[in-house]
């Protein structure tokens, strides 16, 4: 976060990646040898074959890698095939991202312990990706310049809004289909993180700011539901969606903070990420361009009911639903409670503040 360019940004890159493969294989089993190749290779070879070759082609080209405001260079039409390449190589060799097709090592990561797993989807690893784009788009490219080479090339970076939106909706119906709530939790934060990535691939001052906005939203909605699916876990041995009907009669502090980040996910208030959604209509409106601003309205309206039809059910059958067995056996740790009650408010805290921060 505090690189002042590319390839510092690089290194330390790499090197979150490899202090959180040992979290990831941390339970020796074969299940979790298999996601620990599946993590380190996939993060690798997308960053080694992608990511640090076009950080050389930018070097080779401009003499420098430095974070500048506006971007390392000047718009020019001779670039353009330059930048088409360049861009493309980074959003992609930047699998923290999760932008499909470089996703599928996050819902196998899943079999790591759940404080690791909310490590991956709402603090550290995923946060990195995207985070790096941001920077990316902002500081090396320049948001300025990439809407002039898109005006000239849709090649050069126009695609962006469209591959984060078929990853919007791909991975919502997937989780649709998941039995295990970590799973289910997983594909949500694919889907959640292409929301960041679209907002971003807007390219204006307003929808870079939101797209921060929904990384910081994102990030406490996610760990409060990652936290939550550890208590009951702890609690009930279970990880079947299934298995935990009423649930919310002996865990109900917790569920109703896992309702408060369900609600985040779907976008509705008093979920902060309402006010995201709401201010990227008027970004996306104000580009000017009709295609785009069909095309995010439909994804951001489809994948928020495809985020209620997995979501909400959970919420209900936790509360309305007769107990798939007796929990009441056995006491909720207030260490359990607490935490995930902490980041819960944090989130309505946002909310509230919109005003303030916008």
């Amino acid at each position: 976060a505090f690189s002042g360019d590319l390839l510092t940004t690089f290194v330390f890159y790499e090197l979150l990646t490899i202090s959180t493969y040992p979290l990831v294989t941390y339970n020796s089993t074969n299940e979790s040898v298999v996601a620990g190749r599946y993590y380190f290779g996939v993060l690798f070879f997308s960053s080694l074959v992608l990511f640090f070759p076009a950080i050389g082609l930018l070097y080779n080209e401009f003499h420098t890698l430095d974070f500048v405001s506006g971007g390392i260079f000047k718009f020019d039409t001779s670039l353009i095939t330059f930048i088409v390449v360049c861009f493309a190589m980074l959003i992609y060799g930047i699998g923290k991202a999760a932008l499909m097709p470089m996703h599928f090592w996050l819902p196998k990561a899943m079999v790591a312990p759940t404080p690791v797993s909310a490590l991956l989807h709402a603090v550290a690893v995923v946060k990195s990706g995207v985070f790096i784009i941001i920077k990316v788009i902002l500081y090396t490219f320049g948001v300025d310049n990439m809407q002039r080479f898109v005006q000239q090339n849709w090649f050069a970076g126009g695609w962006l809004p469209y591959a984060a939106g078929f990853t919007i909706i791909t991975a919502s119906l997937i989780a649709l289909k998941q039995k295990e709530l970590k799973k289910l939790l997983a594909y949500s934060t694919i889907s959640q993180l292409s929301y960041i990535i679209l907002f971003a691939s807007i390219l204006s001052e307003l929808s870079m700011r939101v797209a921060i906005f929904q990384l910081v939203c994102h990030a406490f909605a996610k760990i409060t539901l990652f936290f939550i699916a550890g208590a009951i876990i702890t609690k009930t041995g279970e990880k079947y969606i299934d298995k935990i009907h009423g649930i919310g009669r002996s865990m109900p502090i917790s569920m109703t903070a896992f309702a408060i980040g369900a609600l985040s996910m779907i976008g509705v208030p008093p979920a902060p990420t309402f006010w995201g959604k709401f201010l990227i209509f008027q970004a996306v409106f104000n580009s000017g361009n009709v295609i785009l601003s069909v095309f995010v309205t439909l994804v951001l309206i489809v994948s928020t009911i495809l985020n209620a039809l997995y979501f909400l059910p959970i919420i209900y059958n936790a509360f309305f639903l007769k107990p798939s067995q007796n929990y009441f056996i056995k006491k909720t740790p207030i260490l359990l409670v607490l935490p995930p009650v902490i980041t819960a408010t944090c989130t309505l805290v946002i909310f509230f503040s919109y005003q303030v921060i916008f």
